[in-house]
């Protein structure tokens, strides 16, 4: 994983799962996201303690994307 402490990225899944369907939600539904045909890869880049993401895990991460 990218940041320190990031092997889990499920704490935050309540956000996570709000910001996909508001992205990826098909257009099967009474409301669709932005881009129903999107793709998501999740990415874990700031710590769990962290205000900020180094810059070398952001690149990291863009490159393995």
């Amino acid at each position: 994983m990218y940041a320190p402490g990031g092997r889990d990225r499920t704490e935050n899944r309540v956000n996570l799962s709000l910001l996909a369907g508001t992205i990826a939600n098909p257009a099967d539904g009474t409301i669709s996201g932005v881009a129903p045909q999107a793709q998501l890869v999740v990415m874990k880049v700031f710590g769990d303690n962290s205000t900020g993401a180094a810059e070398d895990d952001i690149l990291a991460a863009l490159e393995d994307s």
